[in-house]
C-alpha cells in the first residue's frame, strides 16, 4: 500500500514538472518537457493529499526528499551534454564551450564557443553533498520533518547561488521598479519558506520531548540546528539521559 502512494506521488510529481515547463517556462524556440521545481510543489501537494485520506504525509516527503538529489543531479548531467541551463560568459580558466549548431547555446543565446559557466555541473556537485548530509541526517534517526526542511532549505540556497551564474535568455525576469529576480528564484523563495515550516515542525517535535524530564524513548542526544530544528540521537535503550548542547 505504501509504495501504491509512493508512486502517486512520483506521478503527480512528474505532471507538475509537465505543467511548470509548458506554462511557466514554455517557448516556441525549443523543446522543454518537464520542470523540476513544478516536480516538487507536485510531489508535496500528493504527499499532503495522501496524508489526509490514508497515508504518513511525512514519511512520504522524506523519502521523496533523500530521493530528490539524486535525482536531480542525474539529470543536470543531461543539461550539461546538452547545453541547457547554461551559464553566463566565464573566466577562461573555469569555463566550457559549445559547438554543436542544435545546442541552447548557439541556437538561442548566440555563445558557441564562448566560455562558459558550467551550471549544470555546480547543480550536480551541490546535489552530491545535499544527498551525502541526508543520508547522514537519516543514520542519526532524526525527525522525518528535519531530513525534508534540511532538504528544500539547501536546495533553494543552491538553486539560488547557481542562478546568478545563468545565462540563458529566455529566462523569464520578474520586475518592480529596483529589484529584479527570475521566475525561479520566486520559487526559490517558496521552498525556503517550505523547510522552515518543516524545521520547526522537527524544533516543536523535540520539545515537546524533552518536557517530559530529560529522558524519553530511545533518544541519547539533541542538538538545536541553525535552520530552527533539533537533531535527535537515537539510543538502544530507554534510561539514557538526554543532554541539551547549545
Amino acid at each position: 500500500e505504501f509504495l501504491g502512494q509512493l508512486v502517486l506521488v512520483y506521478l503527480c510529481g512528474l505532471l507538475g514538472a509537465g505543467l511548470w515547463a509548458q506554462q511557466l517556462e514554455g517557448s516556441p524556440k525549443l523543446s522543454r518537457p518537464f520542470g523540476y521545481y513544478g516536480s516538487v510543489i507536485g510531489g508535496i501537494g500528493a504527499c499532503v493529499v495522501v496524508g489526509v485520506f490514508s497515508g504518513d504525509t511525512m514519511s512520504l516527503l522524506a523519502l521523496v526528499a533523500m530521493a530528490a538529489p539524486w535525482i536531480q543531479g542525474v539529470g543536470r548531467l543531461r543539461c550539461l551534454v546538452q547545453g541547457c541551463c547554461h551559464g553566463r560568459e566565464a573566466p577562461e580558466a573555469v569555463g566550457i564551450r559549445y559547438w554543436q549548431p542544435r545546442s541552447r547555446v548557439c541556437a538561442l543565446a548566440d555563445l558557441r564557443g564562448l566560455p562558459l559557466h558550467p551550471t549544470p555541473l555546480y547543480s550536480f556537485l551541490a546535489n552530491v553533498v545535499i544527498g551525502v548530509l541526508l543520508l547522514r541526517l537519516w543514520s542519526l534517526g532524526v525527525a522525518l520533518s528535519l531530513i525534508t526542511g534540511v532538504y528544500l532549505m539547501l536546495n533553494g540556497l543552491a538553486r539560488f547561488v547557481e542562478e546568478s551564474y545563468r545565462g540563458e535568455p529566455q529566462t523569464p525576469i520578474r520586475r518592480d521598479g529596483v529589484h529584479h529576480a527570475s521566475e525561479s528564484r520566486c520559487a526559490r523563495i517558496f521552498h525556503l519558506t517550505r523547510s522552515t515550516g518543516a524545521n520547526r515542525r522537527s524544533a516543536v517535535w523535540s520539545a515537546r520531548r524533552f518536557r517530559h524530564g530529560g529522558r524519553f524513548s530511545g533518544v541519547r542526544e539533541a542538538v538545536c540546528t541553525p535552520g530552527g530544528g533539533m537533531i535527535a540521537r537515537r539510543h538502544p535503550t530507554n534510561s539514557a539521559p538526554c543532554t541539551y548542547r547549545d
